[in-house]
C-alpha cells in the first residue's frame, strides 16, 4: 500500500506555529511573575504611618449611647373623654400639679348627678326614720309616766282598801278589783318598759343599716367625683413635657396613653449592643465618652434581659457629676470596656484594614524608603488600636491609611522622604 509523502514546507509551518505558542506561554508568565512582584512609587506625604508599640490594650466596643432620664412618668387617661382644651403644649417645662389638658364625658357628670339625688333621697328617708324612732320614743315615755303615776296613786288607796276590807268595812269585791287594777297598771308599765327596749334595739339596727346605705352612697359619690375629676389631667411632677398626643375634640379611651414628663432631675445614658456581647455585660462595668470636647467617665447602671432585633439595651450613669449642658435625646459615641487594661503589642487603627482584612500590610524596612507586603495577624481592637499577635515587632513603622489601589502591590517606593 503506497504512503503519502508530506510537504517539507507544511512541516516547517506547523513546528514554527509551536515555537510561536510556546514563546506566547514564557511572555506570558514573564508578564504576570512582573505583576506579582510589582513595586509602586508613592508619595510617602499622602500616608499615614504608624509606629507598633507595646502599651495597656483595653477591649473597648463602641456604641451610640443616647441622653434620657432617669424618671419618666406616663400620662394616661384613667377615665375615656373627649378632649377639650390643652393648656400646656408638648416641650414646654410644668410643675406638679400643672392642669395639662382636661377632657368632658356626659356619662360621668350624668353618673355624679344621680349618685347626688340618691344620697339626697336617703338623708331624707334617714331624717323621717330618725324622726318617726324619736315621735314613738316620747310617746312610750309619755305612756311610762302615766303608768307610773297611776300606780303611785293607786299604792296607798290599794293599801287603806286592804285595811277596810279586813275590818269589813267594805266589801271584799271592792278590794279585789283594786288589787286587779293595780296588778294591770303594773304589767301595762312592763309591757312599757320592754317596748322602749324593743324599739331601742330596732332604732339602732335601722339607723346602722341607713347610715351604712348613707355611707356607701357618699362613696360612690366620691367615687364619681373623682372620676370627674380624673378629666382634668395635671402634671405628677415637676419634670419637663416631652410628649403630648392629644388635640382638641379627639376622643380618648380609658387608659390611652397621652404623654409623658421626664424628671430631668437626674439623667442616665441607654444604649444598644449585640445580643453577641451579653455575656459580657455586667452592672458595675467602665465606659467613658466625651461631651462638647469634655471626657466623662459611664458606669453600667442596668442590663435589660430583654432582646429586641437581636439587641440588648443597657443604662448607664454618670461616674461624676454630669455636664449641665446636656439635653434629652442628644447622642454621642460611648466606649464600653470590655476587658481589664493588660500590656499588648499595638498598632494604630486605619482604613487598612478594610483592605486586607487585617491579614498583610505594608511595612517599612529601616531606611524607611521603601514598604514591603508582610502577612500579620492581628487580634482585639479598641476605639484606637488592633492587638498584634503575629507578624510585627515593637518600632516597625506600618502604612495604616487606605491602600485603594494598592492592594495588588507587593512593595512601595517612596518618591519623597518626609
Amino acid at each position: 500500500m503506497d504512503r503519502k509523502i508530506e510537504a517539507p514546507n507544511r512541516r516547517k509551518t506547523r513546528i514554527a506555529i509551536a515555537a510561536a505558542g510556546v514563546a506566547a506561554a514564557a511572555i506570558a508568565y514573564g508578564v504576570l511573575s512582573a505583576a506579582s512582584t510589582s513595586s509602586a512609587n508613592v508619595d510617602r506625604g499622602k500616608l499615614t504611618i504608624s509606629q507598633v508599640k507595646t502599651g495597656a490594650f483595653a477591649e473597648y466596643l463602641p456604641l451610640r449611647g443616647q441622653v434620657m432620664p432617669v424618671d419618666t412618668i406616663y400620662l394616661d387617661t384613667e377615665e375615656g373623654g373627649r378632649v377639650d382644651a390643652v393648656h400646656i403644649k408638648e416641650g414646654n417645662p410644668v410643675n406638679a400639679g400643672d392642669l395639662i389638658l382636661t377632657l368632658t364625658n356626659n356619662q360621668l357628670q350624668l353618673d355624679a348627678i344621680t349618685r347626688e339625688a340618691q344620697i339626697s333621697e336617703q338623708l331624707n328617708n334617714l331624717r323621717n326614720t330618725q324622726l318617726a324612732f324619736e315621735q314613738n320614743r316620747l310617746l312610750l315615755k309619755q305612756q311610762l309616766v302615766q303608768s307610773d303615776y297611776r300606780l303611785a296613786e293607786m299604792k296607798p288607796m290599794l293599801e287603806r282598801r286592804r285595811e277596810l276590807s279586813l275590818q269589813k268595812l267594805i266589801s271584799e269585791e271592792d278590794y279585789r278589783r283594786m288589787a286587779e287594777e293595780f296588778q294591770y297598771q303594773t304589767l301595762s308599765r312592763e309591757i312599757i318598759l320592754e317596748s322602749q327596749k324593743q324599739e331601742t334595739r330596732m332604732r339602732q339596727a335601722q339607723m346602722s343599716q341607713l347610715e351604712d346605705n348613707l355611707k356607701h352612697l357618699q362613696a360612690n359619690l366620691a367615687v364619681a367625683r373623682k372620676n370627674l375629676e380624673n378629666l382634668a389631667v395635671r402634671a405628677p411632677v415637676t419634670g419637663h413635657l416631652t410628649m403630648l398626643t392629644a388635640e382638641v375634640g379627639e376622643s380618648k379611651a380609658k387608659g390611652q396613653r397621652l404623654g409623658q414628663v421626664d424628671v430631668l432631675t437626674a439623667i442616665k445614658v441607654t444604649a444598644l449592643v449585640d445580643e453577641f456581647y451579653i455575656g459580657r455585660l455586667q452592672a458595675g462595668q467602665l465606659a467613658s465618652c466625651q461631651i462638647s470636647g469634655k471626657p466623662f467617665d459611664l458606669i453600667i447602671d442596668k442590663v435589660y434581659s430583654e432582646v429586641v432585633d437581636g439587641q440588648v439595651k443597657i443604662d448607664f450613669r454618670f461616674k461624676a457629676t454630669p455636664p449641665a449642658d446636656v439635653t434629652r435625646g442628644q447622642t454621642f459615641q460611648v466606649n464600653l470596656q470590655l476587658s481589664e487594661p493588660s500590656q499588648r503589642l499595638m498598632l494604630a487603627r486605619g482604613g487598612f484594614f478594610q483592605d486586607t482584612g487585617g491579614s498583610w500590610a505594608f511595612v517599612l524596612d529601616a531606611s524607611g524608603k521603601t514598604a514591603q507586603r508582610r502577612e500579620i495577624k492581628l487580634g482585639r481592637k479598641n476605639v484606637n488600636h488592633f492587638e498584634v499577635l503575629e507578624g510585627l515587632k515593637e518600632k516597625e513603622s506600618v502604612v495604616v491609611s487606605s491602600y485603594g489601589h494598592l492592594v495588588n502591590v507587593t512593595k512601595l517606593e517612596f518618591n519623597t522622604d518626609n
